[in-house]
């Protein structure tokens, strides 16, 4: 009797056990405005998503208060007005609600310094040159 028990069990967990569902791929095929001090995400999706809710969470989970939502447009945009600014090293995550639940998460990096092209430093450089060659030589009249 008891090794029935054992044999109706171990059925039952290889019948009933199924392999991980893998998340689905994150349907977003554009996405801006994921910089600091920005306040509005911008993207277009993949057509499955079209007329789809998302919702955008602060950190890795779908859990709290949503930073903003939006709407799938027909044309496959989206815009989503969120009620704070992102600051670098903020991650965030986009939720749509259908046909399979996908996120997508991203985490802000800081944007690279702003460095003068060789051109323009030289542009710049011959023009101070120019006015100081011009203010000598009114100097010497």
């Amino acid at each position: 009797m008891k090794l029935l028990a054992v044999f109706v069990l171990l059925a039952n967990l290889i019948l009933n056990s199924r392999p991980p569902v893998p998340p689905p791929p994150c349907p977003i095929t554009s996405l801006s405005g994921l910089y600091e001090n920005s306040y509005v995400l911008e993207g277009t999706v993949v057509p499955a998503y079209a007329n789809q809710m998302i919702f955008v969470y602060e950190g890795y989970t779908t859990e709290g208060i949503p930073l903003g939502t939006g709407v799938v447009n027909k044309d496959l945009t989206f815009r989503v007005v969120l009620y704070r600014t992102l600051r670098t090293g903020d991650t965030i995550t986009i939720h749509f609600t259908k046909p399979s639940a996908a996120q997508c998460t991203y985490t802000l990096k800081p944007l690279p310094p702003v460095i003068p092209e060789p051109t323009t430093v030289v542009l710049l450089g011959g023009g101070l040159a120019a006015l100081g060659l011009k203010a000598l030589r009114s100097r010497r009249r």
